[in-house]
């Protein structure tokens, strides 16, 4: 008698190990709940048809859709610029003191500048920040809401309060001593 297997049992174990790694790689069982199960109408996306157990937080994708920030409007001389608070302490304590209207100057070429009626909160905010173009933030060393309108680099004593919404290039010409009036979106 032959001891030597014959082709069929031989594949078996071939088979099962080949199905075993399949089932590794692709990370079957390795999932940690419950999974939404899947159709043949998924949508080109590859959303499944049913929604899983917990929907995924929101993305923001626009200042509409931003968690925790708040939509304002700035006015000044017949412009008016659609714009979003962030959630942090200096931005916060901005809006505690809403409506106010600033008298802004120009600096720089790259900002514009002016000093609310009390000075705004920088505990649990960084040491510094590099604004963006349309960036509304706050000067701590000298008391000053900031609009921004070109690129500054970063500086020690920057907090980012938010943000302007479209452009922000009509801030260039407004002259020194204007005032500008910054209210929550009705």
């Amino acid at each position: 008698m032959h001891d030597a297997q014959s082709p069929t049992r031989r594949s078996r174990p071939v088979r099962a190990a080949a199905v075993l790694v399949a089932a590794l790689v692709s990370g079957a069982g390795c999932a940690p709940g419950p999974t939404a199960p899947t159709t043949a109408d998924d949508g080109p996306t590859g959303a499944p048809a049913t929604q899983p157990a917990t929907p995924p937080a929101p993305t923001p994708t626009t200042p509409e859709d931003t968690v925790g920030s708040t939509r304002i409007v700035i006015v000044a001389e017949g412009l008016r610029l659609d714009a979003h608070l962030d959630d942090n302490p200096a931005a916060r304590s901005l809006l505690d003191q809403l409506p106010v209207t600033i008298t802004m100057d120009d600096f720089g070429g790259q900002e514009k500048i002016g000093s609310p009626p009390r000075p705004l909160t920088m505990e649990q905010m960084p040491e510094g920040a590099d604004p963006d173009v349309g960036t509304i933030g706050y000067y701590a060393p000298s008391d000053g809401v900031v609009l921004y309108y070109a690129d500054v680099g970063y500086y020690p004593g920057i907090a980012v309060l938010g943000q302007v919404d479209g452009s922000v290039d009509a801030l260039v010409d407004l002259p020194d001593g204007t005032p500008v009036t910054i209210d929550r979106a009705p």
